[in-house]
């Protein structure tokens, strides 16, 4: 149970910060601005955050279950995609200068 609660909040907290990098742009040598990101990433983030919801529905470690997918969930793909978001806004500043 607790393996897959870790496993939830680690899940979310990459494709939040997979999400992150769909904002980023990088401009090629002979082409325009391509996105970064690959495919397989969201769908094998999303397949392993539905398995372990799943297994958690039974012996949910928070009793409500909106506050734990709230915690163990948004929480970690919103942090995820903050920090994704912060850091190439500072290595961008930084390259600047």
């Amino acid at each position: 149970m607790y393996l897959a609660a870790c496993g939830l909040v680690a899940s979310s907290l990459l494709l939040g910060t997979w999400m992150g990098g769909l904002f980023e742009t990088t401009i090629g040598a002979d082409k325009g601005p391509t996105r970064s990101g690959d495919a397989w990433t969201p769908i094998s983030m999303a397949f392993v955050i539905v398995c372990t919801s799943l297994i958690l529905i039974n012996p949910n470690p928070i009793d409500p279950h909106w506050l734990q997918y709230t915690l163990l969930l948004a929480l970690p793909l919103f942090v995820g995609l903050g920090a994704r978001v912060l850091l190439a806004r500072r290595l961008a500043r930084d390259n600047e200068a």
